[in-house]
């Protein structure tokens, strides 16, 4: 099983790189660049659809070994497939609300419907959390916490408490229905991780001003529980797929509360 970490503003000809047992150590490397040397066992380029040598999970037909990583030009808004044909990979953005708007009940149908009506196109599905995960997580946990973008970009939201002791066993489960739909399930080629997220989907950026940085402090936010929700999620998320590739966006720092960034820190 392979581990992609996904660094925006890199292209994706060498994101595929060799990872061994995750722990505390590996997962901060996720926050360098794409091969970080505390990350990368192996770091080599693709073209998305040929396995990489020596790869022991990958095979010849595409049908047993890893799928397809994403490759050139990748579409992240659905309206934008009609006017590139020749794009071959493409993002399905949903919430985690929107697929489980109750506990144990999914609805994937506006993710199957993205999937019909573009057979050609491989693609990753994101499911956003944070501020958009579903009202019943969100009491699960002990509650929400409102906090405010520290950009214009950002917007408003209570967020789950992704640090608290039950949230990664929700997580599993989620993680393991979209796997028995889409492990077997060609288009869907990779599956980013974006659980312990605050106001964006990028986990390491919490995105939220002072007085939000304060709140989420006061409530037990912390850099190494942060880390074990990354951590453990991500091997969650490996555990339950075999095929599929697991994403993880990354970033030049990584925020934490106290205005500590793993950029000043390394």
């Amino acid at each position: 099983m392979r581990l992609l970490a996904v660094v925006y503003g890199v292209g994706t000809a060498s994101e595929r790189k060799a990872l061994g047992k995750l722990n505390p150590r590996l997962l901060s490397g996720l926050t360098a660049l794409a091969c970080a040397v505390s990350l990368v066992a192996g770091c080599e380029a693709s073209n998305g659809d040929d396995p990489p040598d020596g790869d022991p999970s990958a095979s010849d037909d595409g049908t047993s070994g890893l799928k397809p990583a994403l490759a050139g030009l990748v579409v992240t808004e659905r309206p934008t497939l009609a006017t590139v044909p020749y794009a071959e990979f493409g993002t399905i953005t949903t919430t985690w609300s929107d697929v489980e708007p109750s506990e144990g009940f999914f609805d994937f149908s506006a993710v199957d419907e993205v999937l019909d009506a573009h057979p050609d196109i491989r693609f990753r599905l994101r499911i956003r959390t944070g501020r958009e995960a579903p009202y019943w997580l969100k009491q699960a946990t002990d509650g929400c916490l409102t906090v405010r973008p520290s950009t214009e970009n950002g917007a408003t939201g209570c967020v789950a408490r992704y640090w608290h002791e039950s949230f990664l066993d929700h997580f599993s489960v989620l993680m393991e229905e979209v796997a028995r739909r889409y492990e077997d399930d060609e288009q869907v080629v990779d599956v980013a991780n974006s659980a312990c997220s605050t106001a964006y989907a990028e986990p390491f950026i919490l995105g939220v001003d002072a007085a939000s940085l304060e709140l989420l402090e006061g409530a037990g936010l912390t850099p190494e529980n942060h880390r074990d929700c990354i951590v453990g999620s991500t091997d969650s998320m490996m555990s339950s797929f075999t095929r599929t590739r697991v994403s993880l966006a990354g970033h030049g720092a990584w925020e934490f509360t106290d205005g500590r960034s793993w950029e000043a820190e390394r």
